[in-house]
């Protein structure tokens, strides 16, 4: 006798589209793709999908810091008198934050693994920490000495942050646009570069006497 459960059997579709694609192929186009649609959904998300989408995010979130950055940086520019004094070079450092930046999270974000785009980043948040706390130092020290529980720490950010930032963009120059070195020749100067840039932020940290201007 041929039970309900042979019948089913014998026929694929009867038993749902997820099991009937393991044995028989889909007789309809329509079951196909709801085969397929049904079997992306039973995927689900696995580890490396969701390491690279918060690894994608990262970019965006230090751009949109060092842009709202630009807020208080350009206050305490406006209070220091620093734009009336150099109307041109201010728009254009405001500019090239932004450049820098927005240029820099959206390659990183969509090419993690090249350098170019975080190198970008880091030189918009860098020229952004430059300028925030030149105009801080500006401001607290204006009418003379200062018990600002900040102000010693924000002074060595102003004294140190200038020559990682023109290594770094000398990186780029070396590492366009791929990356990577030109050649194997050239695989020890990114590390001597780096070498370059510990030595003197320690050096900077550990020198005894007062900051220079």
């Amino acid at each position: 006798l041929l039970t309900p459960e042979i019948l089913r059997a014998r026929n694929p579709e009867e038993r749902g589209c997820t099991r009937c694609c393991e044995v028989y192929p889909c007789r309809s186009s329509s079951r196909a793709l709801s085969c397929g649609v049904r079997a992306v959904h039973n995927r689900g998300v696995t580890t490396a999908e969701l390491r690279q989408r918060s690894t994608s995010s990262i970019p965006w979130v230090l751009a949109v810091l060092a842009i709202a950055a630009l807020v208080p940086t350009m206050l305490l520019t406006v209070s220091n008198g620093s734009l009336a004094e150099d109307p041109l070079f201010i728009p254009v450092a405001v500019m090239m934050i932004v450049g820098y930046s927005t240029t820099g999270a959206l390659l990183a974000s969509r090419q993690p693994t090249n350098a170019i785009g975080w190198l970008l980043l880091t030189v918009g948040v860098l020229f952004l920490l430059v300028g925030l706390s030149d105009e801080y130092m500006q401001f607290v020290y204006r009418d003379g000495p200062s018990d600002a529980p900040l102000g010693p720490v924000v002074g060595l950010i102003t004294s140190v942050l200038w020559l990682p930032m023109i290594a770094i963009v000398s990186l780029l120059l070396l590492l366009f646009p791929t990356g990577t070195v030109p050649g194997p020749r050239w695989r020890f100067l990114p590390w001597l570069i780096g070498s370059a840039i510990a030595l003197f932020l320690i050096g900077s940290v550990l020198a005894p006497g007062p900051l220079e201007d």
